[in-house]
């Protein structure tokens, strides 16, 4: 993929505030003038690119991931398809795709991508993919000036990994069948994740707790009556771990 020209910049900045709040913050005319002026692009990466993040804004999510992953298989390395990919599918509530796409994002060795797979770990408590990149990444990006969000995504991911190496290997893998299954919740409901936590519990037990925006407390305890009949089903049971849903605040 060529250096992003003015007018994929251009197109690319329109549609960023829909793409990091994940809802259409701009109307359908200008929606379309966009995937208009994306069809009209002469890289082709780029054209697959602004219009699959623009159907992911417009609602078409089936044909923003196809265009999105043919972006990333014309141009495997490069960070800006790659990286917006990612964002868009964290934003939509599509937490199973972002996580597949993360554990193929570690093999491209982009720095800055590899930062977002490691929020992404970090996020589900994967403590294999954790132990897989951080170290690595913090390798690739010694040097580089980290912007103090990505530095504290990198310092969160380092506390997260230790606290998982910290517990018994049986407890560490409950938690994190535990955090899977509330991954799958977060899917199936297209729920904005604000952020996630291991806490200590009363007697040497751990707390995987999942923040959402949301100030419904019925619908946040029909995600918590949702996330324990699926443990049930799956045969997921600890006597260490629990995990849940709870509402974070988020400042405008």
């Amino acid at each position: 993929m060529l250096s992003p020209q003015p007018i994929t910049n251009e197109l690319l900045n329109a549609l960023l505030p829909s793409i990091l709040e994940g809802e259409k913050l701009v109307d359908d005319i200008a929606l379309r003038t966009i995937i208009n002026n994306a069809r009209k692009l002469p890289d082709v990466t780029q054209r697959y690119l602004v219009e699959g993040l623009a159907n992911f804004v417009k609602g078409d999510i089936g044909v923003a991931v196809r265009l999105c992953e043919l972006a990333i298989s014309r141009s495997p390395n490069d960070r800006t398809a790659w990286s917006n990919y990612l964002i868009s599918l964290m934003s939509w509530g599509l937490h199973e795709g972002a996580f597949e796409l993360a554990q193929r994002g570690i093999k491209t060795n982009i720095p800055i991508l590899l930062i977002q797979c490691i929020e992404v770990a970090a996020l589900w408590a994967h403590k294999g993919l954790l132990n897989e990149i951080t170290d690595h990444a913090y390798r690739l990006t010694e040097f580089m000036d980290l912007n103090p969000r990505m530095s504290q995504s990198l310092t969160k991911a380092k506390a997260t990994m230790g606290k998982l190496n910290q517990m018994s290997p049986e407890a560490s893998y409950e938690l994190g069948e535990m955090a899977a299954a509330a991954r799958e919740i977060a899917d199936k409901e297209r729920l904005q994740i604000v952020s996630s936590s291991i806490v200590d519990e009363a007697e040497g037990g751990y707390a995987f707790r999942v923040g959402i925006k949301t100030d419904d407390f019925q619908y946040l305890a029909k995600l918590d009556d949702m996330l324990f009949d699926l443990l049930i089903s799956k045969g997921i049971k600890s006597r260490d771990c629990i995990a849940f849903f709870e509402p974070i605040e988020v400042e405008d």
